[in-house]
Order: structure tokens, then C-alpha cells, then sequence
């Protein structure tokens, strides 16, 4: 694996995740975490007009309405995401875990040893795409990603954010961490 690659199975989580939780910090430190829709994009699907495009290195497409992110990110670029497939949720309710059934207990066994279990923290710089072709262009992606979030992604109100990936930690679920800076 060259210093510029991600390797495949962060690839297969960044493309398989729904949200990923960004974490912005004023100038002065102050942090804010908000759960976003986002799309893995490789610097070969950048177009060629766009400043940001260097080769073999990976970013993390967003849109913010211009809110606490937005306006972090202009103070601060420097940004972390994390990203994971951790499913399982804690019971609530000992009595209501007690009455399910031995099969159902067996099925949700097997479908959590499906999942790779594995978490990527990614941190990186992000800017604001203010180029109009760029901005449409970024947009399309996300709009066919994530149709339903189209109240974040189009209007006056909401930016398109480019983050370049810089670093990144990856962790399973037996807490082997391994960090990489690209």
C-alpha cells in the first residue's frame, strides 16, 4: 500500500456507511459534532477544473447548511470524522431482552458476526467549493447519494464542503488500532 492509499477496508466502510459523525472546533477550541450525509470520493472522480484535485489522495464530500460547522470550518479547517459499522445497540429493557426468543437470539448473533466491526477516525482539512461548476457538480453527486437529504444539499442556505484527507486511525473491535498519515 503506497503512503496515498486508503486501504480497501476503510474504502468498503466509506462506501457502505450512511452518516458520518464531523467534529469541528472554533478557533478557539471549541468543539461541535454533528451527524452528517457524506460521499467517499477519490481524487480520480474530481473534475479537472477543481483546485483541490491532486492525485491518489482521497476526500469526504458534504453539504452544511450554513450553521456552527460552517462557520467552524471557516475559522478552522482542521476537521475529524468518524465513521463506523458498529450495529449493535445496548438493550434498554432487561425484561424485554429476557422474552425474546432463543431463534431470534441466534439470528442477531449471526448477523452481528457478519459485520466487519471496524471504525475509521479521518482527519483532514475542509473547504468551502465556491466555484459555481464545481458547486453544481458536487451537488449532483450528493443529491444522487442521498436524495432525501436535498433540503441540505440545494438552496442559498447550504455549502458544499471538500475535506482532504490527511490522516486517519483505524480501529476494530478487538481495539487493534493502526494510524496512517497520507
Amino acid at each position: 500500500m503506497s503512503s496515498q492509499e486508503l486501504p480497501s477496508p476503510v474504502i468498503s466502510l466509506l462506501k457502505s456507511a450512511k452518516y458520518v459523525h464531523l467534529a469541528t472546533a472554533t478557533k478557539d477550541g471549541i468543539p461541535e459534532v454533528t451527524l452528517m450525509n457524506y460521499h467517499y470520493l477519490p481524487s480520480s472522480e474530481l473534475p479537472s477544473s477543481c483546485k483541490a484535485s491532486v492525485s491518489n489522495k482521497s476526500y469526504i464530500l458534504l453539504s452544511s447548511e450554513k450553521s456552527v460547522q460552517y462557520f467552524n470550518i471557516l475559522q478552522n479547517p482542521n476537521v475529524s470524522l468518524l465513521l463506523h459499522d458498529w450495529t449493535v445497540a445496548k438493550s434498554l429493557n432487561k425484561q424485554e431482552d429476557e422474552a425474546k426468543s432463543d431463534l431470534f437470539k441466534l439470528l442477531q448473533n449471526l448477523n452481528q458476526k457478519e459485520l466487519s466491526q471496524l471504525s475509521a477516525t479521518l482527519s483532514g482539512k475542509a473547504s468551502v467549493v465556491k466555484d459555481s461548476n464545481d458547486l453544481q457538480f458536487f451537488r449532483n453527486i450528493l443529491l444522487k447519494e442521498n436524495p432525501e437529504a436535498k433540503i441540505y444539499i440545494e438552496g442559498d442556505n447550504n455549502a458544499i464542503i471538500l475535506v482532504e484527507i490527511t490522516k486517519f486511525k483505524v480501529c476494530d473491535y478487538q481495539n487493534n488500532q493502526t494510524t496512517y498519515d497520507l
